[in-house]
């Protein structure tokens, strides 16, 4: 027999992924929390009872289902460029093992444009931060040598994020016309192979 807790637990998956769900058909700010709780199942007013918002519901779908599986990781043994490309591994990875998922989170990303209230101040707060963190594996990278020396850190990582936004755009417009694993793959093979330093300067640094 489930304890509390077990039961508890449960009702807040249920209901994220339910909010997943009618994100992705609907987008956030069409979704109710009364849309929620009986989608998963529930009465009108789970979503209060286990997370008193909607809003906290945002919150807890974001941290869990999305912005913790393509944050920068730091790997032991990664290199700095490494570490730089591994939000880029991440949606990969993402891709592949949960695309209904991350196609909602690309909806809400986009809905943050229009979306005065809570939504694209979590959006933006959460762009700047991995901003911020990808300049400081940048800088990281160029100083273990393993990326060039010759480019600017935060043009690369404007760049990126750019390109990235540009990727997620098309796939979410064009799904049947884009292959997204494969064009992380691609994107992340393009990227290493242009930030790399020299074979020689690696060397250098390793004798």
């Amino acid at each position: 027999m489930r304890t509390q807790r077990e039961r508890v637990e449960e009702s807040k998956r249920r209901l994220a992924e339910a909010a997943i769900e009618l994100i992705a058909e609907r987008g956030f700010s069409q979704t109710t929390s009364k849309d929620i709780g009986l989608h998963a199942g529930y009465s009108r007013a789970m979503v209060a009872e286990r997370f008193g918002s909607k809003e906290v519901l945002l919150d807890f779908v974001l941290g869990h289902y999305y912005e913790n599986r393509i944050d920068v990781q730091r790997a032991p043994g990664s290199s700095g460029l490494d570490v730089l490309l591994s939000p880029i591994e991440g949606l990969k990875e993402f891709a592949r093992d949960d695309p209904r998922t991350l196609r909602a989170m690309f909806v809400l990303n986009f809905e943050a444009v229009h979306h005065t209230d809570v939504l694209r101040k979590r959006i933006r707060a959460w762009i700047r931060r991995l901003k911020a963190e990808l300049i400081e594996a940048a800088q990281a990278a160029q100083a273990d040598g393993s990326m060039r020396t010759d480019v600017d850190p935060v043009d690369v990582v404007t760049d990126m994020l750019a390109t990235g936004i540009g990727h997620a755009y098309a796939w979410i417009v064009l799904p049947e016309d884009d292959d997204f694993e494969r064009t992380m793959t691609r994107w992340h093979a393009d990227l290493s192979s242009s930030l790399r330093a020299p074979a020689t300067r690696r060397r250098s640094r390793t004798t």
